[in-house]
């Protein structure tokens, strides 16, 4: 175990020109690799990556359970809020959140949920994801997925497709080259709407 106390200034700083400054690791459930604490208003833990070229990362985590999290947010600030995860952007061509599910390296064209967001009571906040969907929210005794947006509260991008697909699953929108929306009730059936 080690322990570093600082009044003032980082506690630990670690740099590294090629590899991981800090690795932590824990084999036991419900503990943490690495832990970082801030008692004021400042930062627990710090990943800072400059300028390399492809894709870098400033914090990483790897889980090798199938009901693990690389990396995990709690906010326990009940009266006032507070967020488990924050995202920030500061490029007009950046994202300040992003969630991938992909087939790693041996494709197979199936895919997980590549961002999913539930409220609700702890039993039911872990739904299981459903395959090939980009963005999956629930919403108990609410809304699952809600928009807002001075041009629109939603936008359907139209496919390349002449018409609606063969079949779908009830509830399906689809849009397609000629800008008409079509609502699936189920299997085969479509209905245009405009």
């Amino acid at each position: 175990m080690l322990y570093l106390h600082s009044s003032s200034g980082n506690a630990l700083a670690a740099v590294s020109e090629q590899f991981e400054g800090v690795r932590g690791g824990s084999n036991s459930g419900g503990s943490a690799g690495v832990y970082g604490y801030n008692n004021e208003s400042g930062i627990g833990v710090e990943g800072l990556t400059n300028g390399a070229p492809g894709e870098t990362w400033g914090v990483y985590g790897h889980v090798v359970s199938p009901d693990g999290a690389g990396v995990f947010g709690r906010a326990v600030n009940t009266p006032s809020g507070g967020m488990g995860v924050y995202g920030e952007a500061d490029s007009p061509s950046g994202v300040g959140v992003r969630g991938l599910a992909w087939d790693g390296d041996t494709p197979s064209g199936k895919f997980g949920t590549g961002v999913l967001g539930s409220s609700g009571s702890h039993a039911s906040i872990r739904p299981k994801p459903l395959p090939n969907t980009g963005v999956y929210g629930i919403g108990v005794n609410g809304r699952g997925l809600v928009g807002q947006g001075d041009k629109a509260q939603l936008k359907l991008v139209p496919s390349a497709a002449t018409s609606h697909p063969s079949s779908g699953q009830a509830g399906d929108l689809f849009v397609d080259t000629s800008h008409r929306l079509w609502f699936c009730r189920g299997g085969t059936s479509w209905h245009q709407l405009a």
